[in-house]
């Protein structure tokens, strides 16, 4: 995967991570905590995972309509 013409946040998001499956795994851990957590808690900070999965999801997203995995 090659992030030369990335956006800065789609560098930053998949900052470390090899593949698609290794970026999808963590998108669904953070929705899935940030959800539990959510509910559990009723923390507003924990709504942060939420945040986490949207941006891991639009990282995902950019490489999928640019240049692949």
């Amino acid at each position: 995967m090659s992030l030369n013409n990335a956006p800065w946040y789609v560098k930053l998001g998949l900052f470390g991570m090899k593949t698609r499956k290794t970026a999808m795994m963590f998108m669904w851990i953070s929705a899935t905590a940030g959800i539990a957590l959510t509910l559990y808690f009723n923390d507003f900070l924990m709504l942060l995972f939420l945040l986490a999965a949207v941006w891991y999801w639009n990282s995902i997203k950019w490489i999928d309509a640019n240049d692949g995995w």
